[in-house]
Protein backbone atom coordinates (compact mmCIF):
# COMPACT_ATOMS: atom_id res chain seq x y z
CA UNK A 1 0.00 0.00 0.00
CA UNK A 2 1.00 3.69 -0.12
CA UNK A 3 2.29 3.59 3.45
CA UNK A 4 5.15 1.36 2.37
CA UNK A 5 6.29 3.80 -0.31
CA UNK A 6 8.73 6.35 1.06
CA UNK A 7 9.42 9.39 -1.08
CA UNK A 8 12.96 10.86 -1.15
CA UNK A 9 13.39 13.32 1.73
CA UNK A 10 15.14 16.68 1.63
CA UNK A 11 18.12 17.07 3.97
CA UNK A 12 17.30 18.31 7.45
CA UNK A 13 18.82 21.74 7.85
CA UNK A 14 21.05 22.34 10.87
CA UNK A 15 23.48 25.13 11.75
CA UNK A 16 26.08 25.90 9.09
CA UNK A 17 28.74 26.22 11.79
CA UNK A 18 28.98 25.88 15.56
CA UNK A 19 31.77 26.35 18.07
CA UNK A 20 33.43 23.39 19.73
CA UNK A 21 31.49 22.18 22.79
CA UNK A 22 28.25 23.81 21.67
CA UNK A 23 25.30 21.46 21.11
CA UNK A 24 23.42 20.26 18.05
CA UNK A 25 19.86 19.34 18.97
CA UNK A 26 18.22 16.63 16.85
CA UNK A 27 16.10 15.32 19.71
CA UNK A 28 12.88 16.02 17.80
CA UNK A 29 13.78 12.98 15.67
CA UNK A 30 14.80 10.80 18.62
CA UNK A 31 11.59 8.81 19.18
CA UNK A 32 8.93 8.13 16.58
CA UNK A 33 5.32 7.23 17.37
CA UNK A 34 3.13 6.74 14.30
CA UNK A 35 -0.33 5.27 14.79
CA UNK A 36 -0.64 4.78 11.03
CA UNK A 37 2.47 2.60 10.71
CA UNK A 38 1.84 -1.13 10.91
CA UNK A 39 4.02 -4.17 10.63
CA UNK A 40 3.16 -7.17 8.49
CA UNK A 41 1.00 -8.63 11.24
CA UNK A 42 -1.14 -5.50 11.37
CA UNK A 43 0.03 -4.48 14.84
CA UNK A 44 0.69 -0.85 15.59
CA UNK A 45 4.39 0.04 15.86
CA UNK A 46 5.17 2.84 18.30
CA UNK A 47 8.04 4.24 20.36
CA UNK A 48 10.91 3.31 18.04
CA UNK A 49 14.22 5.04 18.79
CA UNK A 50 16.16 6.75 16.02
CA UNK A 51 19.70 5.60 15.28
CA UNK A 52 22.07 8.52 14.65
CA UNK A 53 25.39 8.21 12.81
CA UNK A 54 27.81 11.06 12.22
CA UNK A 55 30.29 11.28 9.34
CA UNK A 56 33.04 13.66 8.25
CA UNK A 57 33.40 15.18 4.78
CA UNK A 58 35.24 12.04 3.62
CA UNK A 59 32.27 9.87 4.74
CA UNK A 60 34.24 8.38 7.63
CA UNK A 61 32.05 7.66 10.65
CA UNK A 62 32.96 9.68 13.75
CA UNK A 63 31.84 9.52 17.37
CA UNK A 64 30.55 12.73 19.00
CA UNK A 65 32.26 13.87 22.18
CA UNK A 66 28.89 13.73 23.95
CA UNK A 67 25.62 12.17 22.87
CA UNK A 68 22.33 11.99 24.76
CA UNK A 69 18.85 11.39 23.34
CA UNK A 70 19.58 13.13 20.07
CA UNK A 71 21.61 16.04 21.47
CA UNK A 72 25.27 16.07 20.41
CA UNK A 73 28.46 17.92 21.33
CA UNK A 74 31.74 17.94 19.44
CA UNK A 75 34.86 18.94 21.38
CA UNK A 76 38.11 20.67 20.45
CA UNK A 77 39.37 17.58 18.60
CA UNK A 78 36.77 18.26 15.91
CA UNK A 79 37.76 21.89 15.25
CA UNK A 80 38.12 22.47 11.50
CA UNK A 81 36.08 19.42 10.53
CA UNK A 82 32.82 19.42 8.56
CA UNK A 83 30.27 16.83 9.67
CA UNK A 84 26.82 15.52 8.79
CA UNK A 85 24.42 13.08 10.41
CA UNK A 86 22.23 10.26 9.12
CA UNK A 87 19.15 8.98 10.95
CA UNK A 88 17.30 5.70 10.62
CA UNK A 89 14.31 4.34 12.49
CA UNK A 90 12.86 0.83 12.66
CA UNK A 91 9.41 2.19 11.87
CA UNK A 92 10.70 3.15 8.43
CA UNK A 93 13.37 0.63 7.50
CA UNK A 94 13.70 1.95 3.95
CA UNK A 95 14.12 5.59 4.95
CA UNK A 96 17.39 7.33 5.83
CA UNK A 97 17.29 10.99 6.81
CA UNK A 98 20.37 13.14 6.40
CA UNK A 99 21.29 16.56 7.75
CA UNK A 100 23.07 19.38 6.00
CA UNK A 101 26.76 19.79 6.87
CA UNK A 102 28.03 21.69 9.89
CA UNK A 103 31.53 23.06 10.43
CA UNK A 104 33.07 22.87 13.91
CA UNK A 105 34.80 26.13 14.82
CA UNK A 106 37.25 26.92 17.59
CA UNK A 107 35.54 27.64 20.91
CA UNK A 108 35.56 31.17 22.23
CA UNK A 109 34.60 32.92 25.42
CA UNK A 110 32.04 35.67 25.80
CA UNK A 111 33.15 39.22 26.59
CA UNK A 112 30.98 41.60 28.60
CA UNK A 113 32.62 45.00 28.31
CA UNK A 114 30.75 47.43 30.55
CA UNK A 115 33.19 50.32 30.13
CA UNK A 116 33.94 50.14 26.41
CA UNK A 117 37.69 49.57 26.66
CA UNK A 118 38.19 46.07 25.24
CA UNK A 119 39.53 45.96 21.70
CA UNK A 120 40.08 42.20 21.43
CA UNK A 121 40.33 39.01 23.51
CA UNK A 122 42.15 35.82 22.54
CA UNK A 123 42.48 32.70 24.76
CA UNK A 124 45.71 30.72 24.39
CA UNK A 125 45.65 27.40 22.53
CA UNK A 126 44.62 24.48 24.71
CA UNK A 127 43.53 26.68 27.60
CA UNK A 128 41.84 24.78 30.44
CA UNK A 129 39.44 26.54 32.80
CA UNK A 130 38.14 25.00 36.03
CA UNK A 131 35.55 25.92 38.63
CA UNK A 132 36.28 26.14 42.36
CA UNK A 133 35.74 22.37 42.70
CA UNK A 134 38.28 21.59 39.98
CA UNK A 135 35.77 20.64 37.29
CA UNK A 136 36.61 21.67 33.73
CA UNK A 137 34.36 24.39 32.34
CA UNK A 138 33.76 24.62 28.58
CA UNK A 139 35.21 27.80 27.13
CA UNK A 140 31.84 28.57 25.54
CA UNK A 141 30.41 28.70 29.06
CA UNK A 142 32.93 31.29 30.28
CA UNK A 143 32.54 35.06 30.35
CA UNK A 144 35.20 37.75 30.70
CA UNK A 145 33.64 40.77 32.41
CA UNK A 146 35.30 44.20 32.38
CA UNK A 147 33.84 46.94 34.55
CA UNK A 148 34.67 49.82 36.85
CA UNK A 149 36.13 49.19 40.28
CA UNK A 150 33.79 49.90 43.17
CA UNK A 151 34.39 53.31 44.73
CA UNK A 152 35.26 51.88 48.15
CA UNK A 153 37.98 49.69 46.60
CA UNK A 154 39.69 52.35 44.48
CA UNK A 155 41.58 53.90 47.41
CA UNK A 156 42.89 50.50 48.53
CA UNK A 157 44.16 49.67 45.05
CA UNK A 158 45.83 53.05 44.53
CA UNK A 159 47.52 52.96 47.95
CA UNK A 160 48.86 49.47 47.18
CA UNK A 161 50.34 50.74 43.90
CA UNK A 162 51.96 53.68 45.73
CA UNK A 163 53.66 51.24 48.12
CA UNK A 164 54.83 49.15 45.17
CA UNK A 165 56.13 52.11 43.13
CA UNK A 166 57.00 55.24 45.10
CA UNK A 167 57.07 57.29 41.89
CA UNK A 168 53.36 56.67 41.46
CA UNK A 169 51.19 59.33 43.13
CA UNK A 170 47.47 58.60 43.23
CA UNK A 171 46.55 62.28 43.39
CA UNK A 172 48.65 63.34 40.40
CA UNK A 173 49.26 60.34 38.14
CA UNK A 174 46.83 59.72 35.28
CA UNK A 175 45.24 56.35 35.89
CA UNK A 176 42.31 54.19 34.77
CA UNK A 177 41.07 51.37 37.02
CA UNK A 178 39.33 48.27 35.67
CA UNK A 179 37.75 45.33 37.45
CA UNK A 180 38.36 42.29 35.21
CA UNK A 181 36.78 38.97 36.21
CA UNK A 182 36.33 35.52 34.71
CA UNK A 183 33.07 33.70 35.52
CA UNK A 184 30.87 30.87 34.28
CA UNK A 185 27.32 31.27 32.98
CA UNK A 186 26.03 31.28 36.56
CA UNK A 187 28.34 34.12 37.58
CA UNK A 188 30.61 31.89 39.68
CA UNK A 189 34.33 32.63 39.55
CA UNK A 190 36.46 30.27 37.44
CA UNK A 191 40.22 29.80 37.19
CA UNK A 192 42.74 29.26 34.39
CA UNK A 193 44.88 26.16 34.80
CA UNK A 194 48.65 26.73 34.96
CA UNK A 195 50.11 27.32 31.51
CA UNK A 196 46.99 28.96 30.09
CA UNK A 197 46.37 32.67 29.65
CA UNK A 198 44.16 35.16 27.85
CA UNK A 199 45.48 37.91 25.61
CA UNK A 200 43.55 41.12 26.21
CA UNK A 201 43.84 44.27 24.11
CA UNK A 202 42.64 47.54 25.64
CA UNK A 203 41.83 50.73 23.79
CA UNK A 204 43.93 53.77 24.62
CA UNK A 205 42.26 56.07 27.16
CA UNK A 206 40.04 58.50 25.28
CA UNK A 207 40.79 61.51 27.47
CA UNK A 208 44.42 61.97 26.41
CA UNK A 209 45.36 65.49 25.38
CA UNK A 210 47.71 64.26 22.67
CA UNK A 211 48.29 61.25 20.48
CA UNK A 212 48.81 58.06 22.46
CA UNK A 213 52.39 57.54 21.21
CA UNK A 214 53.43 60.62 23.19
CA UNK A 215 52.83 58.76 26.43
CA UNK A 216 54.52 56.07 28.47
CA UNK A 217 52.17 53.42 29.87
CA UNK A 218 52.34 51.02 32.79
CA UNK A 219 49.87 48.33 33.83
CA UNK A 220 49.51 47.10 37.41
CA UNK A 221 47.53 44.14 38.73
CA UNK A 222 46.40 43.65 42.31
CA UNK A 223 46.53 39.95 43.15
CA UNK A 224 44.09 38.14 45.43
CA UNK A 225 46.47 38.51 48.39
CA UNK A 226 46.46 42.30 47.92
CA UNK A 227 49.98 42.54 46.53
CA UNK A 228 50.79 44.44 43.33
CA UNK A 229 52.62 43.23 40.25
CA UNK A 230 53.50 45.14 37.10
CA UNK A 231 52.30 43.45 33.90
CA UNK A 232 54.35 43.51 30.69
CA UNK A 233 52.48 45.34 27.93
CA UNK A 234 52.85 45.96 24.21
CA UNK A 235 51.71 49.27 22.74
CA UNK A 236 50.37 49.04 19.20
CA UNK A 237 48.74 51.72 17.05
CA UNK A 238 45.23 50.51 17.91
CA UNK A 239 45.64 49.48 21.52
CA UNK A 240 47.62 48.07 24.43
CA UNK A 241 47.71 44.32 24.84
CA UNK A 242 48.84 42.06 27.67
CA UNK A 243 48.48 38.49 28.89
CA UNK A 244 46.40 37.66 31.96
CA UNK A 245 46.06 34.42 33.90
CA UNK A 246 44.55 35.94 37.06
CA UNK A 247 41.68 38.37 37.33
CA UNK A 248 40.93 41.18 39.76
CA UNK A 249 41.67 44.94 39.73
CA UNK A 250 43.97 46.29 37.00
CA UNK A 251 45.31 49.85 36.79
CA UNK A 252 46.58 51.47 33.60
CA UNK A 253 48.75 54.55 34.17
CA UNK A 254 50.21 56.97 31.63
CA UNK A 255 52.48 60.01 31.57
CA UNK A 256 54.01 62.28 28.93
CA UNK A 257 57.32 61.02 27.62
CA UNK A 258 60.37 63.12 28.37
CA UNK A 259 61.68 65.23 25.51
CA UNK A 260 63.57 63.09 23.04
CA UNK A 261 62.03 59.88 24.32
CA UNK A 262 61.29 57.05 21.94
CA UNK A 263 58.06 55.12 21.55
CA UNK A 264 59.20 51.77 22.86
CA UNK A 265 57.45 49.25 25.01
CA UNK A 266 57.66 50.29 28.65
CA UNK A 267 60.54 52.72 27.97
CA UNK A 268 63.10 53.48 30.71
CA UNK A 269 61.60 55.00 33.81
CA UNK A 270 62.69 58.22 35.49
CA UNK A 271 65.27 56.43 37.62
CA UNK A 272 66.84 54.77 34.60
CA UNK A 273 66.98 58.09 32.70
CA UNK A 274 68.77 59.80 35.62
CA UNK A 275 71.25 56.93 35.87
CA UNK A 276 72.03 57.14 32.16
CA UNK A 277 72.55 60.91 32.44
CA UNK A 278 74.96 60.47 35.37
CA UNK A 279 76.96 57.81 33.49
CA UNK A 280 77.23 60.04 30.41
CA UNK A 281 78.39 62.99 32.54
CA UNK A 282 81.05 60.90 34.27
CA UNK A 283 82.39 59.67 30.94
CA UNK A 284 82.59 63.26 29.69
CA UNK A 285 84.52 64.38 32.79
CA UNK A 286 86.95 61.49 32.49
CA UNK A 287 87.60 62.41 28.87
CA UNK A 288 88.34 66.04 29.80
CA UNK A 289 90.64 64.90 32.62
CA UNK A 290 92.57 62.66 30.23
CA UNK A 291 93.02 65.50 27.73
CA UNK A 292 94.22 67.82 30.52
CA UNK A 293 96.75 65.28 31.69
CA UNK A 294 98.24 64.94 28.19
CA UNK A 295 98.54 68.73 27.76
CA UNK A 296 100.20 69.06 31.18
CA UNK A 297 102.75 66.33 30.40
CA UNK A 298 103.70 68.05 27.13
CA UNK A 299 104.10 71.42 28.84
CA UNK A 300 106.17 69.89 31.64
CA UNK A 301 108.40 68.18 29.11
CA UNK A 302 109.12 71.51 27.31
CA UNK A 303 109.95 73.19 30.63
CA UNK A 304 112.43 70.47 31.48
CA UNK A 305 114.34 71.15 28.28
Amino acid sequence: DWLSVISPQASIEIEVAIKANETIDLSSEYETTDEYAYNDGGDKRTGAKTVYKWFDSSDNEVTPTKSENGVFTFGDEFVGKTLYCTMTNALYPDLTLKTTSVEILEADLTVEDNVGVVEDVEPSDGIIIRDKDGNIVDLNGVKLIVGNIETNKKKTVLEAIERYNNEFKADSTDCALYDISLVDNNGAKVYIEDGGRIKIKLKYPDNLGRESEDYTYHLYHQKEDGSIEEIAINCEPNGIWFYADEFSPYALTWSLKQSGGTNTENGPGTGESIALTIVASCLALLSLAAIGAVVYRKKFARSAK
